[in-house]
């Protein structure tokens, strides 16, 4: 009996050598230390209550937040140089990524850039383009990135800027030292208000940049060495952005008394108020991102000439569901757990041989019952999840089973039960459901694909669904599990929309007008088409802003796009180029069509008519250049320009007319 034992012995005691380590050597709390892009104040809320409320602790952190102002290192470079561990920055973290720093986003708390073109109401700047030919006083490129994109984007040369170092003081602006000042939207304003100053922001959002701001990163190397720290910062900070934006003034109060904040409580709420609006916490999730917004953020930074080229984007958006490879160790340990079960074995059958008949009846025994207790578990495990499950036939795709969180899914009155049904009348969209199926016969299984489900009652939700084999008995069943991610794809698509459309007049924005453009006039020379190009500008649109406002102006903006839109096809195109600047694509029209199309807008534009105070109404014109593609155009810009310079004919001819230049 004693040598039957001998190699069970030893597999207990290799078991017990490789987990009492650590139980045996288990530290306290990881220290960690995060660098803050400037000084305490509620911009760094979700940090604070972080670590007031525990969150960290939970995840076994004892985190140090450290401060930064003017002079100081950069988060970035702290964090590269291991004097920090996290660190909070803007979007200016995929430069470092794209020069091939090896930094890694985590987090992107601030949805929109707070960063803005401060000036005082009574300048009579009111939009980007007063700006030219003012004193800016504004950070170097990269930390004005966005704001000195705008220029770009519009077509107005950064050189033509007059640029002024940044003095960090608001009082430069309120003594005329500056005409506009690169100011924090949640800060520099409640100075002015304070003070009855008047005030007016011209934001980059307006003018189609819209980047990321207070970008919570680390490295590629924390993340491979020390992944669990990792998950567990960033879920702890952002449970306690939660925390702050829920609590402001409770925060606010902990800043003042245990960071020695400058601010008053009065200015930290109005940092609490601006901040809300630009994490946007009812809409979307707090530190959502997107790889297309960076992808967008990148190409601008190529446009400023910061870069090259857009490169190194693989791997910068934080996965957390990353896991290290530890298939070698695991490998290493079953096949050490398989020759000590090997030589366990051969024990047992040579000392027993003479019960090898009964061992056999009695492992036969054994192994149906705990088939049994396997397929009760399962069934029990499906009917505790706390997600949706559902089991189907394999082969007919016939539901047989739902648990509770999947009912609920499915079911919006008791006639609809999913139970009995097929898989096949929830799919909206069949070519969805041809590659579930292909999945599913090529790899076995189906993992994170996103499909269109169409529920009794006709309403449509998107799930996250994936499928595993399943086996009950001589049965072959699949276990679906799905994630309502209905709310995720609408978010993403508002997203899309804003990245593509103008915010003002819902038209299309100028980066997409020019892709889309691009595209039209490869298809049209490739096919041998007609192609008419207009460019359309709002007559002494200055003088509206100028004597009524810029409410009233973009309001007549919208009225314009709206009549010019009801003049064109559904194929058309529009698309705003800047300011009070359209251009409209006409695929499939001659030269002589074009101008009839012209003139039915000039006509349109014409018969507009705003109230305003009193009695007074306000009526404007447009003018309008023409021109079509020819042979030898090789980008659209050269269309564009014709149409152009056609536009500005029809201005020097008197306004409220149209000039063509073929």
């Amino acid at each position: 009996m004693t040598k039957t034992l001998r190699p069970i012995c030893l597999l207990l005691g290799l078991v017990l050598f490789l987990l009492l380590p650590p139980l045996l050597f288990a530290k306290g709390p990881d220290k960690v230390v995060l660098q803050l892009r400037w000084t305490h104040q509620f911009q760094f809320a979700g940090y604070y209550a972080a670590k007031a409320k525990g969150y960290y602790q939970e995840e076994r952190l004892d985190v140090e937040i450290l401060p930064a102002g003017p002079g100081t290192e950069s988060p970035t470079a702290m964090v590269l140089s291991g004097l920090a561990d996290f660190g909070v920055t803007n979007s200016g973290l995929i430069l470092s990524r794209m020069k091939g720093e090896p930094v890694v986003a985590l987090a992107a708390l601030f949805q929109t850039s707070p960063n803005a073109w401060l000036v005082l109401a009574d300048s009579k700047i009111g939009s980007l383009h007063d700006l030219v030919g003012k004193n800016l006083m504004t950070l170097p490129l990269p930390e004005s990135a966005d704001l000195l994109a705008i220029f770009v984007h519009e077509g107005i040369p950064l050189s033509k800027l007059k640029l002024q170092k940044m003095s960090f003081d608001i009082e430069d602006l309120i003594q005329g030292k500056t005409d506009a000042f690169d100011a924090y939207s949640t800060s520099e304003p409640y100075f002015l208000a304070q003070r009855g100053i008047a005030y007016r922001m011209i934001r980059a959002r307006n003018y189609g940049i819209d980047f990321y701001s207070d970008v919570l990163f680390t490295t590629e190397a924390q993340i491979k060495e020390r992944p669990e720290r990792v998950r567990g910062f960033r879920k702890a900070s952002l449970r306690g952005w939660i925390y702050a934006l829920n609590h402001p003034k409770e925060i606010a109060l902990l800043i003042q008394q245990d960071y020695g904040s400058k601010k008053s409580l009065e200015h930290l709420e109005f940092e609490a108020e601006e901040m809300v609006k630009l994490i946007m916490p009812d809409l979307i999730e707090v530190g959502h991102m997107t790889q297309s917004r960076w992808e967008f953020i990148a190409k601008t930074d190529v446009a400023l000439g910061l870069v090259p080229e857009v490169k190194n984007l693989e791997g910068f958006m934080y996965d957390p569901h990353y896991k290290p490879d530890y298939s070698w160790a695991y490998k290493t340990l079953a096949w050490t757990l398989a020759l000590l079960m090997a030589l366990a074995l051969t024990a047992l059958w040579v000392l027993r041989l003479n019960l090898k008949l009964r061992r056999e009846v009695q492992e036969r025994h054994k192994a149906e019952a705990h088939l049994k207790e396997s397929e009760t578990r399962q069934r029990y495990m499906i009917e505790r999840a706390p997600f949706p499950l559902v089991l189907t036939q394999r082969s007919s795709g016939e539901i047989l089973y739902v648990n509770k969180p999947a009912r609920k899914f499915f079911v919006r009155d008791a006639s609809q039960d999913p139970v009995g049904r097929t898989t096949m009348e929830y799919y909206a969209d069949k070519d969805q459901q041809r590659l579930f199926a292909a999945e599913l016969k090529r790899v076995g299984r189906v993992e994170g694909m996103e499909i269109k489900l169409l529920v009794p009652g006709g309403e449509l939700v998107w799930a996250m669904v994936s499928a595993s084999p399943m086996d009950f008995g001589e049965e072959r069943q699949l276990l679906v599990g799905l994630t309502d991610i209905t709310r995720a794809k609408a978010l993403e698509e508002e997203l899309r929309r804003r990245a593509t459309t103008d915010d003002l007049t819902s038209c299309t924005n100028r980066p997409h007008f020019f892709e889309l453009a691009q595209k039209e006039m490869e298809r049209s020379k490739r096919f041998k088409r007609e192609l008419a190009i207009l460019m359309l500008d709002v007559d002494h649109f200055k003088k509206i802003n100028d004597l009524y406002g810029h409410e009233v102006g973009d309001w007549a903006l919208k009225a314009f796009t709206k009549a010019v839109t009801q003049e064109l096809r559904t194929m058309d195109l529009l698309g705003r180029i800047g300011g009070e600047e359209f251009a409209a694509l006409l695929p499939e029209t001659l030269l002589g069509g074009a101008g009839v199309v012209a003139e039915r807008i000039r006509l349109a534009v014409e018969q507009i008519t705003l109230p305003l105070a009193g009695e007074e109404t306000l009526r404007f014109t447009v003018s309008i250049g023409v021109t079509n593609l020819r042979a030898g155009d090789k980008d659209f810009a050269e269309p564009l320009s014709r149409a152009d310079k056609a536009l500005y004919q029809a201005k020097a001819q008197g306004r409220n007319r149209i000039a063509f230049l073929p």
